[in-house]
């Protein structure tokens, strides 16, 4: 069978293709079931404006719920005023773990983003520190040199009348990916000390984090002999009661998530999602809980899978091989025992002739999800009964 193209499909372009949100995709694309969560975020901003001191707030969820996309647009509305003038976001991610690239994403961006203010930063010392510094006392003496910097930058800002600097940190996955302990402890030290020294300041923090970035701070100095840990002192400057907490998508706003990628590569939008088949995505929910960047990244083999296969439409034929192989983000696991299958496939043919048949001809259709497969497509009723049962606790015998 030929290779179909996206065109094929009624689309411009592969909407399934890039899953990591960058500012681009993030004013692209919208948020689906993340109206509670927005609405936290609005109102922490309009308290923070009204407050003269910082405040901070922790965005807290699993990897790939969606994290980076509300810090990206909220940094984008932010800017655009839509909390009136005089109010700047700076989005602060891949940092490498680094306290100095913190503040040199900082810079650049103030330097782009408010032109006027770039002669005041040619005046500021270097935080680089000077030669005659002893090298055991460098790191503490840089990290001095940066918030010294860092109160006379929003001194300037305030002396210009703006009413607010809203930093976004997105360090979650550099955190969780580093090996070097000392490394996160630096940092997380210098946000301790950047908190403390800075917090009579309208300088305000969001700071996404996920489960192993979280696990990771409050371990990083488990060796210490110190009774309280960074990782506790840096959670403590953050009301848990306060924070914004992403969770997973219900069926109904995985499809919308899904629908808008599709629209946004359509000429005309619809409210179809065709090239997926309903029933692939109920069944892709339940398997991964309606974890959004996991679903995205299963629609997107499954297209693959469709285009080199030459079909017209996302179904069971094309998903099914991707459970076989395919680790879930949140443990790890393989959906889909390939073996375990070809077992049962084999107990099938050993014990009915007939059910096999069945098997077979029914072999890549959705079976009970979706579009089910009437019971007078088998040639006897009780195989429907059969067929239909749940393995592993999941429904999935979707038509195999």
């Amino acid at each position: 069978m030929n290779e179909i193209t996206l065109a094929d499909f009624g689309l411009k372009t592969n909407p399934f293709d890039l899953i990591v949100a960058d500012e681009e995709s993030s004013t692209k694309y919208k948020l689906y079931g993340r109206a509670d969560q927005l609405k936290k975020i609005d109102k922490f901003i309009e308290q923070a404006l009204v407050s003269k001191t910082q405040k901070r707030i922790l965005l807290r969820g699993e990897y790939g719920t969606g994290k980076s996309h509300h810090l990206l647009q909220t940094h984008q509305k932010i800017n655009d005023g839509n909390y009136g003038e005089k109010v700047i976001a700076v989005y602060l991610g891949n940092l490498g773990v680094s306290f100095r690239r913190f503040y040199e994403i900082y810079i650049d961006s103030l330097r782009k983003q408010i032109p006027e203010i770039n002669e005041f930063l040619k005046t500021l010392k270097p935080v680089e520190p000077e030669a005659s510094v002893d090298p055991a006392y460098k790191k503490e003496k840089l990290r001095d040199n940066i918030l010294e910097n860092f109160q006379l930058i929003t001194a300037n800002l305030q002396y210009n009348e703006y009413r607010g600097i809203f930093l976004l940190i997105d360090e979650a996955e550099d955190i969780v990916q580093s090996n070097d302990n000392e490394e996160i402890q630096y940092f997380i030290q210098s946000l301790l000390h950047f908190i403390n020294k800075l917090q009579g300041l309208p300088l305000h923090i969001v700071m996404g984090l996920s489960r192993e970035a979280l696990f990771k701070i409050s371990n990083v100095d488990e060796d210490s002999s110190q009774d309280r840990k960074l990782g506790d002192a840096l959670f403590q400057r953050f009301s848990v009661k306060e924070e914004i907490v992403l969770g997973y998508l219900s069926l109904e706003n995985a499809r919308d998530m899904i629908l808008d990628r599709l629209n946004s590569a359509r000429i005309a939008k619809n409210n179809s999602v065709y090239p997926i088949r309903e029933g692939v995505i109920k069944v892709i929910n339940e398997i991964t809980g309606g974890h959004p960047r996991e679903t995205l990244t299963l629609i997107n083999k499954g297209m693959e899978n469709a285009m080199k296969s030459g079909t017209k439409e996302v179904d069971g034929n094309c998903i099914l091989p991707i459970f076989a192989t395919h680790t879930l983000f949140f443990n790890k696991k393989i959906v889909l025992d390939w073996s375990r299958l070809a077992e049962i496939t084999a107990q099938i043919y050993e014990k009915d002739n007939l059910l096999s048949a069945d098997f077979e001809r029914l072999r890549g259709k959705l079976i009970g999800e979706g579009e089910a497969v009437a019971i007078n497509e088998f040639t006897d009723r009780s195989h429907a009964e059969k067929f239909t049962q749940p393995i592993g606790g999941i429904r999935v015998l979707l038509n195999i």
